[in-house]
């Protein structure tokens, strides 16, 4: 068994107590270790054994008053944290109390079988993903026969690994889940296909204690059209839910009080209403393939070069249709960036205040907040900056690798947003 810094705190106030309570008439004056016992002569150096002695007094001295608040606040904290303690037995969801079966997935043989952490003692934390972070959200056996257990912050720590276990589910409780941003394109549907399941998985996440956002970055149609769409295809969700970064661009473009040249389709312009167009001094570029023309992209160089600063909705490099990917917006921000030597501000994902602005009147900080979506760089890699968690669902854009291209990988990654409600309502809530 490993020594760590917990269990050598613990064996050190197990020691300090067990000399506090030694009883001088009943124990150290009978094995001649009392008070009157062992001292040397006026002038003589003390022995070891009368240092010891002096030890001991001082200790059941100095410590006996501090050790009834130390002993107090760790029988509170083994109470209520130690697997056998009292939340074991508090009615948990999945989880019985003395009277489970031995066989049942709460019995000690049914926990192991389910996948329960080992090294916990009980159903408290699941088995990861997968040994390396972005697996799959299946239960896998670690090396040498041991079990992976949920560590420090919600992590994954391998066999050996060890962290006081009252400082782990402190910060899980601090951490406890309150939000979900969910991506739409790629991850709830598919153009006019919903994902399937997907209907299902989000009525079944609405029924946890979490508020739920609708993130995107489509520029293709504006807000109240893409609310049809989602509506049509059996997906219950309001319109005050879905925070677009079409409306992340109107806001800036408010902020800065310029006059846009607006490179966004023309279903997207509803979004744009009452923003002046006529003399544009600025350049706003989303996903607009009817647009992407060399006069109109001239006309947007020649407008920058001027002065007029570039605006990208988002920056995203290709994006699903049904016929198979298809270029976005990214690239030809990217061409005028290069062409007049400047840089272009994004609003949407994968920046830090696009999701920050998201959580606002949630009363949810990024760490506890988790984002679910088909792009590992502009939906896991965006959120996992700002400080959430990401799901990197296998839909969508999705393409084999994906998870290794950012740092840090995903929090996990499923099949499908089904799989991932399903991983939140098992283990993080």
């Amino acid at each position: 068994m490993a020594f760590t810094l917990y269990s050598l705190l613990q064996a050190a106030l197990l020691f300090v107590n067990a000399i506090a309570v030694l009883h001088e008439e009943r124990f150290l004056r009978n094995v001649g270790w009392g008070s009157d016992q062992g001292i040397g002569g006026f002038g003589e150096e003390p022995g070891i054994k009368a240092q010891l002695m002096n030890l001991i007094r001082s200790v059941r001295t100095v410590m006996r008053v501090p050790l009834i608040a130390v002993n107090s606040v760790t029988i509170v904290l083994l109470l209520l944290f130690a697997p056998g303690g009292l939340r074991r037995w508090a009615g948990s969801p999945g989880r019985r109390g003395p009277g489970a079966a031995a066989g049942s997935p709460q019995g000690p043989a049914g926990r192991a079988k389910a996948g329960w952490c080992v090294r916990c003692g009980g159903g408290c934390h699941p088995l990861p993903p997968s040994p390396r972070r972005g697996g799959s959200a299946r239960a896998v056996q670690a090396p040498a026969g041991g079990r992976y257990h949920r560590g420090r912050g919600g992590g994954w720590m391998a066999p050996g690994a060890s962290s006081p276990w009252f400082v782990s589910r402190w910060m899980a409780a601090r951490r406890a889940l309150k939000a979900v941003l969910v991506d739409l394109s790629g991850t709830l549907h598919v153009e006019d296909s919903a994902v399937p399941g997907a209907q299902e998985a989000l009525k079944r996440l609405r029924g946890a204690p979490v508020t739920i956002r609708f993130v995107t970055n489509t520029t293709k149609e504006c807000k109240r059209d893409l609310l049809e769409r989602l509506t049509k295809l059996g997906f219950d969700i309001a319109e005050n839910e879905i925070f677009t970064s079409l409306t992340a661009a109107r806001n800036l473009l408010e902020q800065k009080q310029v006059r846009p040249l607006l490179l966004v389709d023309d279903k997207a312009l509803p979004d744009f209403t009452g923003i002046a167009t006529d003399d544009p001094n600025a350049v706003v570029v989303g996903l607009a393939p009817e647009r992407f023309n060399y006069e109109m992209m001239n006309r947007a160089f020649r407008l920058i070069l001027d002065g007029a600063p570039l605006i990208a909705i988002h920056k995203a490099r290709y994006f699903k249709k049904k016929n198979g990917l298809a270029l976005g917006p990214g690239p030809f921000v990217t061409g005028l960036e290069y062409a007049t030597d400047t840089k272009a501000t994004v609003v949407g994902k994968p920046e830090k205040t696009f999701f920050l602005e998201a959580l606002r009147g949630t009363d949810c900080a990024p760490e506890e907040a988790l984002m679910i979506g088909d792009d590992c760089r502009d939906d896991v890699g965006g959120a996992q900056n700002a400080g959430m968690r990401g799901i990197l669902v296998r839909t969508g854009k999705y393409r084999p690798a994906d998870e290794d291209k950012i740092n840090p990988a995903p929090y996990l990654t499923c099949e499908n947003f089904p799989e991932a409600v399903e991983h939140i309502l098992e283990h993080l809530l």
